[in-house]
């Protein structure tokens, strides 16, 4: 087991913040701290814990430079490897999870000294002080989250399978407290009561979980769970939602008009496509964060192979390459932004529709 992780504030206006992340998804993850500072209070100290086995001292580096002028922000990378080394876990159904996402399940012992602390994914933008989500009263539940809309909405839909799986293998008593396990504010003391990390990984690494540890965590936290308004963790809607029970898509509608954490879950992510839900808040971050040379470079070439690139009146076409230089001289002059990409997608658009004519 990893080395214990201290407190670094002490008293109640402490926020511990817990993130789990490879190198490769370090540019993504910047972004959500970057919405976190510029989201943030002076009155709170922001205590930022990220769980890996690979990243390097370079990015870790850089992440820091991101906090140089804030006295009330730390931030700590862990490596936690070594308590995963016996466990095969499995991820093979979603090319877009990695063995990252278990690591939360070893949160309780790690943090002895804290006794509830805030677990988000990185693939978010906070659109408020994730100070306020914190302050929530859990009740004495193990842990508080979000209901799973879109596959809530399946399990009403008539996917079978996945109904049965959740009754059978999850034993869960009821289908529509399905949580996301993006937004997680987690009472430690009761976790450690009820389970070490080894039974937790050992479960884990039972079987061939559907949605991975998110999967374990409804299991063993069932019926021991607050429900959070759904606008903390904000997904997509895929086309199910609607099929929820009717308070529950009505809660959801209302989120959308007031998100406080957008969740950019699934396989649409907006620094793959430029047109995915809400994107804008996304890269109203990203050109502030040292990665965005990054994060442009992961730009999926169908947004820019063909990009239509406006000058004056005019279009030109330009090829993959300097469509990304024209992208990148914008981040470093300040000017990207969901304005600047949706400039560029009109002058798309209208270029194709002159071209029908």
């Amino acid at each position: 087991m990893a080395d214990k992780i201290t407190r670094v504030f002490q008293g109640n206006n402490a926020i511990p913040i817990v993130f789990s992340s490879n190198q490769d998804f370090v540019p993504v993850l910047s972004v959500m701290l970057q919405s976190i500072i510029e989201q943030s209070t002076k009155s709170h100290n922001y205590d930022v814990i990220i769980l890996t086995k690979d990243i390097d001292h370079t990015y870790e580096d850089r992440l820091h430079s991101m906090l140089a002028e804030y006295e009330n922000f730390s931030l700590r990378v862990i490596d936690v490897s070594e308590c995963f080394e016996r466990y095969t876990l499995y991820v093979a159904n979603r090319p877009d999870i990695t063995v990252e996402t278990y690591f939360r399940l070893v949160i309780p012992e790690l943090m002895t000294e804290y006794d509830k602390v805030l677990y988000l994914d990185g693939d978010m933008i906070a659109n408020a002080d994730v100070a306020d989500l914190f302050e929530f009263d859990l009740g004495g539940r193990m842990v508080a989250a979000c209901v799973d809309c879109d596959s809530i909405g399946h399990c009403h839909h008539g996917d079978v399978s996945l109904k049965e799986y959740r009754e059978d293998i999850l034993k869960l008593k009821d289908m529509n407290s399905y949580f996301c396990a993006g937004v997680l504010l987690m009472d430690l003391t009761r976790f450690r009561k009820a389970f070490n990390s080894e039974q937790l990984l050992e479960l884990a690494a039972s079987y061939d979980w559907k949605q991975h540890d998110q999967d374990v965590l409804n299991m063993v936290c069932n019926q021991d769970v607050k429900l959070l308004p759904v606008a903390w963790d904000l997904l997509r809607d895929a086309g199910s939602n609607q099929y929820m029970p009717e308070d529950l898509y009505e809660e959801f509608l209302a989120a959308e008009r007031d998100p406080k954490i957008i969740h950019y879950g699934g396989r649409r992510k907006p620094w793959i496509y430029f047109d995915v839900e809400r994107g804008e808040y996304f890269w109203r971050y990203a050109g502030k964060t040292p990665f965005y040379r990054e994060i442009l470079s992961m730009v999926n070439d169908a947004n820019t192979a063909r990009m239509i690139i406006p000058r004056g009146n005019a279009y030109e076409l330009v090829n993959e390459q300097q469509a990304k230089e024209v992208v990148l001289r914008q981040f470093v002059n300040g000017k990207i932004g969901f304005r600047f990409i949706w400039r560029y997608f009109k002058a798309w658009l209208s270029y194709k529709l002159k071209r029908k004519k």
